[in-house]
């Protein structure tokens, strides 16, 4: 995917979610809770952490438009950062470590490992220190948080900046939003390059099970010619006695 097409996805999904939260603000003015919160509340609260449902009729039937054509362009938007992702583990995987240039399965582990720990890091255990810290959480309930929000289970009993009243909250609601578009692509592209590796060994497997079969084939019809050929030397023989 193109920066352009990537960075125009990104902003239709911004100005799509902004224009849903505000429309379901209204359908929903009904129910106290949303009609007291704020556009970027909702968008966050509702269309990020799975905390709030609709409660009209309108509201319930809009949610099933907006998820119709929303989850669609966002799985787009997160495809194209998924890419950018990959594309950056590509270029240091084809980059030897210097120490271990003559070993080449030893480097792929590694560096396989490196990678691995270092978006854990980003994306697990640097936000749940955040979180340790903003949201008053243990740390463990902050790594809970993270794997269950970027694994898409959600169970919504642990949300941020719910009941934060402070200067710089909505910032602070942003980078968490960006965070799980970050992270929901990191998950994305580690299935998706898990299970091409995985395509890719059992392919190589049944490749050299085939040829080990060939060889076999081989070697038996080889001897069968040799027996065959011996036999009929044999009854030659047998024939001019």
């Amino acid at each position: 995917m193109e920066h352009k097409t990537l960075l125009i996805l990104v902003m239709v999904v911004m100005i799509y979610s902004l224009i849903c939260a505000a429309v379901m603000m209204v359908l929903e003015k009904r129910n106290e809770e949303t009609s007291a919160s704020d556009v970027l509340s909702t968008i966050n609260t509702f269309l990020c952490y799975g905390n709030q449902t609709p409660v009209t009729k309108e509201g319930r039937v809009f949610t099933v438009i907006f998820a119709t054509i929303g989850i669609p362009v966002a799985g787009l938007m997160m495809v194209g950062v998924a890419e950018r992702m990959k594309r950056l583990t590509k270029r240091i995987e084809n980059k030897k470590l210097p120490c271990l240039k003559t070993h080449s399965t030893i480097d792929n582990i590694l560096k396989t490992i490196l990678i691995h720990v270092t978006m854990i890091t980003l994306l697990v255990l640097i936000p749940s220190t955040i979180f340790l810290v903003v949201e008053g959480w243990r740390y463990g309930d902050g790594i809970y948080y993270s794997f269950i929000t970027l694994t898409t289970i959600g169970f919504g009993d642990y949300v941020v900046g719910i009941n934060d009243d402070r200067a710089g909250k909505h910032v602070y609601k942003f980078i968490v939003v960006v965070w799980i578009i970050f992270g929901l692509s990191w998950v994305g592209a580690f299935i998706g390059d898990t299970t091409e590796k995985y395509k890719k060994f059992t392919e190589r497997k049944e490749n050299e099970n085939r040829q080990v079969g060939d060889g076999n084939s081989k070697e038996m019809k080889e001897k069968d010619t040799k027996e065959g050929t011996s036999t009929d030397f044999n009854l030659g023989a047998f024939k001019i006695n």
